[in-house]
């Protein structure tokens, strides 16, 4: 702090004499070079007397400053393709963000009249429209990232929604069953180490095709399951029926067969007696919708504490959480990194807490605030087939949330979790200043 009014006083200093010499940039910039700030080529001090520590905070000196409005809006935009609360200005044709529009003056920006003075620190007020800002595009841009092609992704490059902490294989599969008791074995190999591990079989793309009567599907998606087998390392292997999975109350039973007629997820306990590869081979048919293949996912779990393991899982989110902190934030961080574990830690209890409470598996729910509506060319991007606005320039909601709402389905809850982590990186001091 000592480091950092030093400075300011020198330049309070420098603008004193610019303005007494008549606003001489000649006698200015001569100034500058002579001061000490510029002339400085190292911090000096020794370990063991009291200039070490005067040497550390004047590095950690910076010049960051609180974005303006515009500046934040222009920010979210570039870095997550979401434009908050972006309306088209029918005076000039251009989509005006919520942040220079209706929040402007609330965010210490300036309107040149009753505010001429833009703030250079947070107020509460401004706290609440940053708070506001980012739990409101946090949702939408996980929808929005996942929706996209890999190579067109902002954050979530090189990651798929159905890696979970606890995660130590996934094989995302397409069903090619032409019947329901059409069973094919769909297969992953994973290594593994002795004790306890879980099989989850997740339909992710469960549909309904309502054209005939919305209280009836004309056609449904359903995932059946018929039976799982684990080979182990020296060739033995266990079959479990499909019916012998733990559910929730979103499947039925037929006989020795599951089936998972909503988009969640059917999981099954096995003991490993020795470290070795495994071959996990699960018989699934479906019932299809044209053209629409069901899609699902073979996870093979730990079961032991997520907070602590150490699966693949665990390590790609690390890994892309590092990403998030380098994107949003500027922070050169490891997996290990206090900043990554903390933000870690927040996805494992965001994760678990509805895994608890049993939230709908989809980011459209209805206790969920994901307000895609509210940047009018977000639904564009994201390859829309055909326009999605209405004459009057306002988004044809029915037809896009049907769009959306498959590729909105979110049968491991982590696309909700991942929404809570991002909410917290865009209120973070880092990514409001710079």
């Amino acid at each position: 702090l000592s480091a950092y009014e030093a400075q300011q006083a020198e330049v309070k200093a420098l603008a004193a004499r610019f303005t007494q010499s008549g606003y001489s940039l000649k006698q200015l910039l001569a100034e500058l070079v002579l001061s000490n700030w510029y002339r400085a080529d190292k911090l000096s001090g020794k370990a063991g007397n009291g200039d070490a520590s005067s040497a550390r905070a004047l590095a950690l000196v910076s010049g960051e400053k609180l974005l303006t409005p515009e500046a934040l809006a222009s920010k979210t935009h570039a870095l997550t393709g979401f434009n908050w609360n972006a309306q088209t200005d029918f005076t000039t044709g251009l989509p005006l963000n919520g942040l220079e529009r209706d929040y402007n003056t609330y965010y210490g920006g300036v309107d040149g009249f009753a505010h001429k003075v833009r703030a250079r620190s947070l107020t509460p007020l401004m706290s609440n429209v940053a708070a506001a800002h980012a739990m409101e595009v946090a949702c939408p841009i996980v929808l929005g990232d996942f929706i996209r092609p890999d190579a067109k992704r902002f954050l979530f490059a090189g990651l798929t929604p159905w890696v979970t902490p606890l995660t130590e294989q996934v094989g995302v599969q397409t069903i090619l069953a032409a019947s329901e008791t059409d069973f094919r074995n769909y297969t992953v190999k994973v290594d593994l180490t002795p004790g306890t591990h879980q099989v989850a079989i997740s339909l992710l793309n469960d549909g309904c095709d309502s054209s005939i009567s919305a209280a009836a599907c004309k056609a449904d998606k359903n995932l059946i399951i018929n039976t799982l087998s684990i080979m182990e390392p020296g060739g033995q292997s266990i079959t479990l029926n499909g019916s012998s999975g733990s559910v929730d109350a979103c499947a039925t039973v037929n006989g020795n067969s599951l089936a998972l007629n909503a988009s969640c997820t059917a999981t099954y306990n096995y003991t490993a007696d020795q470290a070795g590869t495994y071959t996990v081979v699960a018989s699934l048919s479906a019932k299809q919708q044209a053209n629409d293949p069901v899609i699902a996912a073979l996870n093979v779990e730990s079961t032991l504490p997520a907070g602590n393991a150490a699966t693949v899982g665990a390590l790609r989110i690390k890994q892309k959480l590092v990403e998030l902190h380098s994107t949003l934030l500027g922070q050169t961080v490891t997996p290990t990194s206090p900043e990554v574990l903390a933000s870690y830690d927040l996805l494992v209890q965001s994760w678990q807490s509805r895994q608890a409470g049993h939230y709908a598996p989809s980011l459209l729910q209805k206790t969920l605030a994901c307000d895609w509506t509210s940047d009018i060319g977000f639904i564009e991007s994201l390859g829309y087939p055909g326009n999605p606005l209405q004459a009057n320039g306002r988004y044809n909601t029915a037809a896009v949330t049907a769009w959306l709402a498959p590729q909105a389905q979110d049968a491991l809850l982590m696309k909700q979790s991942w929404a809570v982590v991002v909410a917290y990186l865009l209120s973070h001091y880092d990514y409001l200043h710079e």
